[in-house]
């Protein structure tokens, strides 16, 4: 039991419990990357991967059935494991609390025998498995081949909860914690109580799925919590954040959830341009940056202009009457104001307020 990881909430911060060491991370991670992650391929993946091992029938002599890798059940449930993990490297959080544990907890429920001991040192070991097979060459694969098929429909099964809960708890979060909220003329305390009974229902136990564990090392003692559903545990954390009153936004760049630092934040920190490795937030800095460059050109352009239009009117009044330059001055106006609006581009602002000529 020790050996699970286990997270911990405690003001906007949570704490995720790893071979002994805490990683810290903004509260709201397991939901926002649940939110984040796009679960399809996975179900996908799992489905097929479920129906190849399936159709392997009998039993051999694990050597034998490992003459052919890509034929094997273990080895091709080894290989799915390996891209569960991979898909979720990415978001940390779901790393160490759902696809890392997932054997962990597959395991527990079948007696600690030769064949789940064998199971999880294939999937530790892949794509390698020689030191596995080195110590059960003469052994029948038939409890390890069940197992594998076992394992892949239980994560199947779990990934589809999973995206089951990423529809719902989108639901939850705008009808709650979301500072957009429809509900935002309603007290926060209160909101809950107005999402729909069925979707409430859902939820109401999860609770009795999250233990406790403590951890005590020579620094201090840990107190967190741990789940082998991942939804109840990102329920919890929801509850949480509801709770402590703690509100959540819509990026208004990428159009996903992020945990605003204040009252003014609108745009995430998720990297939305990977080559220059710039945020949403970076972007929108440096494009409200060059729209200013932008207002500020356009509004230098129209000074030069006007100050022309006027030295015109100055030398040449029959040619160019004060009434037409006050009428042009009107027009330029609206023209900065539509540019400002991005209604029209810089190029078509230059050409529209062109002095007329004589």
């Amino acid at each position: 039991m020790n050996s699970l990881n286990a997270v911990q909430f405690d003001g906007k911060k949570e704490y995720v419990l790893v071979s002994g060491e805490k990683q810290s991370y903004s509260i709201g991670q397991i939901i926002f990357s649940i939110l984040d992650t796009d679960w399809e391929p996975l179900i996908s993946d799992a489905n097929k991967t479920s129906a190849m091992i399936m159709n392997f029938k009998g039993s051999v002599q694990m050597v034998k059935r490992m003459e052919a890798p890509l034929e094997s059940p273990y080895y091709l449930a080894a290989a799915f494991n390996s891209r569960l993990n991979s898909a979720l490297s990415s978001a940390p959080v779901l790393y160490y609390l759902f696809s890392s544990q997932a054997p962990a907890f597959f395991i527990r429920k079948y007696p600690s025998d030769d064949a789940s001991k064998i199971f999880i040192s294939f999937l530790k070991e892949y794509p390698s498995f020689e030191n596995t097979l080195n110590t059960c060459k003469s052994m029948p694969d038939e409890p390890l081949s069940f197992m594998s098929v076992q394992y892949v429909i239980s994560a199947a099964k779990a990934i589809k909860r999973i995206q089951q809960f990423k529809t719902d708890i989108e639901s939850i979060l705008n009808g709650t914690l979301d500072t957009d909220s429809p509900n935002s003329s309603i007290p926060l305390t209160e909101r809950y109580h107005t999402l729909p009974h069925e979707l409430r229902r859902r939820y109401e136990r999860s609770d009795a799925a999250v233990s406790v564990k403590c951890s005590l090392d020579s620094d201090s003692l840990f107190v967190g919590y741990y789940s082998e559903d991942i939804c109840s545990l990102a329920f919890l954390e929801f509850e949480y954040m509801y709770v402590n009153g703690i509100s959540v936004r819509k990026c208004e760049s990428c159009g996903r959830y992020f945990l605003p630092f204040s009252s003014l934040s609108r745009y995430c920190e998720r990297i939305a341009d990977d080559k220059r490795q710039k945020s949403c937030k970076d972007i929108a800095a440096i494009d409200k940056y060059n729209d200013k460059l932008s207002r500020n050109s356009a509004k230098k352009l129209y000074q030069q202009r006007s100050n022309a239009y006027q030295m015109r009117c100055s030398r040449s009044p029959s040619a160019f009457p004060r009434t037409e330059y006050e009428l042009w001055r009107e027009m330029a106006k609206k023209y900065i104001k539509a540019l400002e609006n991005g209604e029209i581009t810089e190029e078509q602002f230059d050409t529209a307020i062109q002095i007329p000529g004589r």
